[in-house]
């Protein structure tokens, strides 16, 4: 593969840029790559830190490149800058991909990934290929601003909330947030926007009487695991850890998360005391697994996981590192039959209110 994709006569003019990586990585032309921060001659394999400055796609290698023991080797990329756009450029994949499928970077692979909400939407796939066995390429398109909110919306459902506003909540009908409380005394629980800073964020807050809590679901099921799907909340923290317990993620409909353990759901909790735990449970068969983190008093973590459909695989992930799978559900618990809903929840098992704080949330599922 040289200058000029092998699909389409458009011819690309590489970039001579500097990889930065460990002793062993392997380049090969189709791989994707970012900017390091605050550089723009220097990129590195795709990651959590870095995932919003894609470079630009690996070409121009003579033969497959192998990092050295100083973990630094010049490459050539096609740019992603700009306006720049390269039809017909063949980018490494290990997915099945069918034609006009939407793909970019995820953290963690130099292949594409059928884009879920993370990053940028910057390929859409000009043949069908199915890579799902042994990665390897497909035909794309390539550039920043290829694709418009209308094509993306045909293939990804996305909800993205920074929590400015107080949220929609009500009982049932038309409110944004379905939420139930448990009030056994005097004082409320309710789920409010954060007022003590700037920028947004939400709060589940209870009231001061043992077992109080709080329960929302965002109204309507629009998400299915049937195929690729992303979550996180980010800098969620627990006012009192070892007196709450709490649930992010999704489920299907249930007014009582935490205290039910509902059949199908896939997220985060804590359960009587502070150990944060993964779950993935498909018709009531999965239980919550121990990630060895506990949570502390007012310490932010940021909490996500991904499902890769295609290659059925599930990964959680905690302040943007990848769970051991010694310490994670597994894949075949994930509830990919049933329709599902993002869910929040805040359980009191001790006197006195308690809160969670989280800053935003952001849950991508693909659909086509």
């Amino acid at each position: 593969m040289g200058n000029t994709p092998a699909k389409g006569n458009f011819p690309i003019v590489p970039q001579r840029v500097e990889y930065s990586g460990s002793e062993g990585d392997e380049l090969k032309n189709g791989y994707l790559v970012c900017y390091v921060d605050g550089s723009e001659y220097q990129v590195e394999k795709p990651s959590f830190a870095n995932i919003d400055r894609v470079a630009g796609i690996v070409t121009n290698q003579r033969t497959k490149g192998t990092v050295d023991a100083s973990g630094l080797q010049k490459i050539g990329i096609a740019p992603i800058a700009g306006a720049a756009h390269h039809p017909g450029i063949e980018v490494f994949t290990d997915e099945n991909v069918a034609d006009l499928d939407i793909l970019g970077a995820f953290p963690g692979f130099f292949e594409a990934k059928k884009y879920v909400g993370l990053g940028k939407p910057i390929l859409r796939a000009m043949e069908a290929q199915d890579r799902s066995t042994t990665s390897g390429v497909v035909a794309c398109d390539f550039g920043l601003s290829i694709i418009d909110a209308a094509e993306l919306r045909k293939k990804v459902v996305i909800f993205s909330e920074d929590f400015i506003r107080p949220p929609g909540i009500g009982v049932s009908g038309l409110s944004q947030w379905v939420q139930t409380v448990v009030e056994v005394g005097t004082g409320t629980s309710e789920f409010t926007s954060r007022n003590d800073r700037a920028g947004g964020g939400g709060e589940l807050l209870t009231a001061a009487n043992d077992n109080d809590g709080i329960n929302v679901q965002l109204n309507g099921l629009g998400f299915k695991l049937d195929k690729s799907c992303y979550f996180e909340i980010r800098q969620l923290e627990l006012s009192t850890a070892v007196e709450c317990e709490f649930f992010a993620g999704l489920s299907i409909v249930d007014t009582t998360i935490v205290a039910s353990n509902p059949a199908d759901l896939i997220g985060f909790l804590t359960l009587v005391d502070a150990d944060l735990m993964a779950i993935a449970a498909k018709s009531s068969t999965g239980a919550a697994v121990d990630t060895l983190t506990d949570m502390a008093d007012a310490v932010a973590v940021d909490l996500a996981f991904y499902h890769d459909r295609v290659n059925d695989t599930i990964t959680f992930y905690i302040n943007d590192v990848a769970v051991a799978a010694a310490n994670a559900p597994v894949a075949a618990n994930v509830p990919d039959d049933v329709l599902m809903t993002l869910s929040l929840a805040l359980l009191k098992n001790a006197a006195g209110a308690d809160n969670m704080r989280f800053d935003s949330i952001l849950l991508g599922n693909y659909l086509a």
